[in-house]
C-alpha cells in the first residue's frame, strides 16, 4: 500500500493494479488540478487495472455550505477563521469528470449520499 500527496503524485514511478482516491476530488476547487490527478491515476494504473473514485456528495452536514459562494462542482464556503471548498460530486458528475480525463468507466454506483466509480485506463485500438 503507498499514501501519496497531490504534492507528491509526480514522484511516483511504479504501476498498480489498484487505486483508490476517496474524498479527493471532492476538496479540490481548481478544474486544471482535477484534471492532473486524474492525468496522474490513469498513468499510474498497470493497463488492466483499476481505480475507485469515491466522494461523499450528500449529508445533513453539507447543507450549511450551500450559503456560501458556488463554485464548480460545490460551494466555498468562509466562517470567521477560514475559507473551505466542498464539491458535491454525484456519480454522473464524477463519471463525466472522469471520462472527460480519457477513463473508462467500468461501474458506478450511490448509496447513502457517496459516489462510487470504477474506472480503468482507456485503451485505444
Amino acid at each position: 500500500m503507498l499514501y501519496c500527496s497531490y504534492e507528491n503524485i509526480d514522484k511516483i514511478t511504479n504501476h498498480y493494479d489498484f487505486i483508490l482516491c476517496a474524498n479527493v476530488l471532492s476538496a479540490i476547487p481548481c478544474e486544471s488540478t482535477i484534471h492532473k490527478v486524474l492525468s496522474a491515476i490513469r498513468e499510474l494504473l498497470k493497463s488492466d487495472g483499476e481505480a475507485l473514485i469515491v466522494n461523499q456528495y450528500k449529508s445533513s452536514y453539507f447543507k450549511r455550505y450551500e450559503s456560501g459562494i458556488k463554485h464548480l462542482h460545490g460551494y466555498i464556503y468562509q466562517n470567521s477563521r477560514n475559507a473551505f471548498y466542498y464539491g458535491l460530486l454525484d456519480v454522473d458528475t464524477v463519471s463525466k469528470i472522469c471520462s472527460d480525463n480519457n477513463l473508462e468507466i467500468i461501474k458506478s454506483w450511490s448509496k447513502a449520499g457517496s459516489s462510487y466509480v470504477v474506472v480503468g485506463k482507456h485503451i485505444h485500438i
